[in-house]
């Protein structure tokens, strides 16, 4: 959906004016690449092949993304024609005011085909505009790789029913395709090329993944550009001023601030851009059976994580959960701070898998800095404290706090006969808070404290955000109790909390919210017999060290 649409009567201006150029051609040939290069809807179909004779089709949603880029386009040429040509004044006034606009905006579901949209606009802009660039920015190197390089690849070697290529000659022996770039007739000036923008980096650093980008032709794709830094756009006007410079933005809304939301919502900054807004309801490529499951699995439409994962709308204030979705999401944005965990220990927050179908996990926290999670898929207990030890060698933490309930006993058993300070969490134990009932309820509580108080930062996980913006507390009459993790599971359609679990056992040790436990107020619940069984095993095992 268009938010702010031109009316019917603007629309027809401006297509009749694009219909008048193609016409202009003096040869065939002519007119049909200015035809392409007007109306990019007709490049993908006719082009990249994107048609219902190769089983493919335009979503509705992606069709007025593609429409309104070649209207932009076309605009921002003609009326730096006139300009120049100091005929200004002659030109309509639809067409006038659709180039000021910077670029467009998309806050989008996901799964809506962004990454397609953006592919297929990437290959149309680069064949039909003379020594162009595309800067595609993204906030890591991967993601820019694994999904729009790898989208881009995909639609590049694809074949119809037939086995044939449907991406279409003569442009597409002029495509070169790299890891990180995509040339056109092997220039290195003309093409698309990877721009990341590292979370951590300074301001200086932040400003020079645009700055210094000029072209005549130039379209800047920024993808996920919520979860950018505010500094990559201020040099954002200055670059675009050439003939043909616009932005693509898509982003899903995951927060109530930044650029990108402020391009949709800040009513200065909004006027530049044509918005444009997705929602999987809408989409003819999201199934209404898989809308309904997330419903469920988020528990109900009223839920942050299904407002913004599949209606594109930001989080509601009004959050009921234990960590609210816009704390989780601060954190995850955050820039972390040195000063702020420089002086204390990595710790390690193990929740062990409970079946075949869980996985164990390992948060690797520094202060309020959670760097990592690594999932271990290993089911015997020597094998999984084997996998932890050598995570051990290669992070150094000064503890182990691990889930030590049920399966979790084994490996707590094994571990703390090879590292020095491994401590037992076990959740069902009272808690010796008068607030809590058990320890779970007060670990919980305490990461409720760290994301609301803290400025804690936190990777990029869509799991993770999930689990710690879905789990819900009651106080009941001055008792804090955490939903049960039965109950959780049931929620997220099976799957287990165990990133976040992680991260909760590893406040266990830590000194922002609680005194560090000394290791004798730990009971030691496993008889003698139990530990020298283990003692064996450990020892059969111990070729481990040399792997």
């Amino acid at each position: 959906m268009v938010i702010d649409p031109l009316s019917p009567k603007d629309i027809k201006v401006i297509d009749d004016a694009r219909k008048k150029f193609v016409s202009g051609g003096d040869t065939v040939e002519d007119r049909a690449f200015r035809r392409y290069q007007t109306f990019p809807e007709t490049f993908i179909r006719e082009v990249i092949g994107i048609n219902e004779s190769n089983g493919f089709t335009i979503t509705e949603q992606q069709l007025e993304l593609i429409e309104s880029v070649g209207r932009l386009s076309f605009c921002k040429k003609i009326k730096w024609d006139f300009e120049k040509a100091n005929n200004l004044n002659m030109l309509p006034r639809p067409i006038r005011r659709y180039s000021q606009y910077l670029g467009i905006t998309i806050r989008a579901g996901r799964g809506v085909g962004k990454s397609c949209s953006s592919s297929w606009l990437n290959f149309w802009f680069l064949c039909t505009h003379t020594n162009s660039k595309i800067p595609c920015v993204g906030p890591t190197e991967k993601s820019l790789k694994t999904i729009l390089w790898a989208e881009m690849n995909m639609w590049f070697r694809k074949v119809n029913e037939e086995n044939d290529l449907i991406f279409q000659e003569p442009f597409r022996s002029k495509i070169d395709i790299r890891a990180s770039e995509v040339r056109m007739n092997d220039d290195p000036q003309w093409g698309a090329f990877q721009r990341v923008s590292p979370r951590n980096a300074d301001e200086g650093i932040l400003k020079a993944v645009l700055g210094g980008q000029h072209a005549d032709n130039m379209m800047i794709l920024i993808d996920e550009a919520n979860s950018l830094h505010d500094a990559v756009f201020e040099p954002l006007e200055s670059t675009m001023t050439s003939r043909c410079n616009f932005v693509i933005a898509l982003f899903n809304p995951t927060r109530h601030n930044g650029w990108a939301y402020d391009s949709h919502y800040d009513i200065e900054k909004s006027k530049h851009f044509l918005k444009l807004h997705w929602s999987g309801e809408d989409s003819d490529i999201v199934s209404s059976d898989y809308i309904q499951s997330l419903a469920k699995k988020y528990g109900g439409r009223d839920n942050n994580n299904f407002r913004v994962s599949v209606l594109g709308v930001p989080p509601s204030s009004e959050d009921q959960s234990l960590i609210s979705y816009t704390w989780v999401e601060n954190a995850i944005h955050r820039e972390a701070m040195p000063n702020m965990m420089n002086e204390r220990d990595v710790v390690f927050g193990v929740d062990v898998a409970r079946s075949g179908g869980d996985n164990t996990v390992v948060c690797v926290r520094k202060g309020y800095d959670v760097r990592e999670f690594i999932t271990v898929n290993k089911i015997d207990s020597i094998d999984v404290a084997i996998e932890i030890l050598k995570l051990a060698k290669k992070y150094e933490p000064e503890y182990i706090c691990i889930d030590s309930l049920g399966v979790g006993a084994g490996v707590y058993d094994a571990l703390r006969r090879s590292f020095p300070k491994v401590y037992a969490v076990e959740f069902s134990r009272s808690s010796k808070k008068p607030q809590f009932r058990v320890l779970r309820d007060e670990l919980w509580y305490s990461l409720r404290n760290l994301f609301e108080k803290q400025p804690v930062t936190i990777p990029n996980l869509e799991p993770l955000r999930v689990q710690l913006s879905t789990v819900r507390f009651e106080d009941q009459m001055g008792t804090i109790k955490i939903e049960a993790k039965k109950d959780i599971k049931k929620r997220l359609g099976g799957e287990s909390p165990d990133y976040a679990d992680a991260l909760a056992i590893s406040m266990y040790i830590d000194d922002l919210d609680r005194n560090i436990v000394d290791e004798s107020d730990i009971e030691d619940p496993y008889d003698k017999l139990f530990r020298e069984g283990f003692d064996k095993q450990m020892s059969d095992r111990a070729s481990w060290m040399s792997s």
